[in-house]
């Protein structure tokens, strides 16, 4: 409680320090944030990639690891994913079958999941094989990831249709179905996850080597 009295306190004296009220800023925040069904779900949506990127640098501090290109891994793995809806944009603009839809959805998770290992894979192999530092390495990776995003965003995946820096859009018929407002339903994959984590590493054999292994000096 001390700790939010203090970022909260800090804030404030920041805020006031370039001329605005402190208790309007807040109440702005918390109204965008929680002030109605559709800014709840709004912020529901955004807190799922931030949750689940939460829980890949929560494993990698478990075993003693600072990951902190897991924002550099994301934007490797939605260049895999957007790569797949790049495919279904050209080759299915007036719909699909089922079975392709869900062929489609499969290849998009793995190449978001792949894509996004292997960034993540050249810092564990250069920590593990040449000693060098984690945070170094994913720092700089990060840059790289952000650069490799722009160009495909602004080059093979760019949409013609407008002037604004974004990819094609994935047709209807592959995307998959709001459960409430603009809340997907892997908003509770990602709690499901979170949930199984925290029980992998507080109450497995497996979680217990980590903590082991990240408590060992």
């Amino acid at each position: 409680m001390k700790i939010w009295i203090a970022i909260i306190a800090a804030i404030s004296v920041l805020v006031a320090a370039v001329g605005e009220n402190p208790w309007n800023v807040f109440k702005i925040l918390i109204e965008s944030a929680f002030g109605s069904a559709e800014n709840i779900s709004y912020t529901l949506f955004y807190a799922t990639p931030l949750l689940l990127t939460g829980i890949s640098v929560t494993l990698a501090l478990k075993c003693g690891l600072f990951n902190i290109g897991a924002e550099g891994q994301v934007y490797l793995g939605a260049i895999g994913a957007a790569s797949v809806a790049g495919l279904a944009h050209r080759y299915f603009h007036e719909g699909a079958a089922p079975s392709t839809v869900f062929f489609f959805w499969i290849i998009g998770f793995l190449a978001s999941f792949l894509a996004c290992a292997a960034w993540g894979a050249i810092a564990g192999f250069l920590k593990a094989y040449r000693n060098t530092h984690e945070v170094i390495v994913t720092i700089m990776l990060n840059f790289i990831a952000y650069a490799a995003a722009n160009w495909v965003v602004l080059n093979p995946l760019k949409n013609l249709d407008t002037q604004s820096a974004e990819t094609v859009w994935l047709p209807d018929a592959f995307q998959i179905q709001k459960i409430w407002q603009h809340l997907g339903p892997f908003f509770i994959v990602a709690i499901a996850i979170s949930l199984s984590c925290l029980f992998f590493v507080k109450k497995t054999w497996g979680g217990f080597k980590l903590r082991a292994v990240g408590e060992n000096p």
